[in-house]
């Protein structure tokens, strides 16, 4: 089952729990995607951004998921 994450600026983030991972893995698609919500599954071990039209992510938006392994 895919958990929805909102987005500032219309959406585009899906997480999902993976038995490849047993950890919950985002992915953020499409250029409607301008910046990283902090309303991510709490627990997630990978983050993947993939054609989005983020320009920049502040240092501390890491500090609410000590979980991420890899980005």
């Amino acid at each position: 089952m895919a958990l929805k994450a909102d987005i500032a600026g219309g959406g585009g983030c899906v997480c999902k729990q993976t038995k490849r991972y047993k950890q919950p893995e985002c992915c953020c698609m499409g250029w409607e995607v301008s910046q990283l919500s902090d309303e991510l599954v709490e627990d997630v071990g990978y983050l993947y951004l993939h054609n989005t039209s983020i320009t920049e992510i502040t240092p501390n938006f890491f500090d609410a998921y000590p979980s991420i392994r890899e980005l």
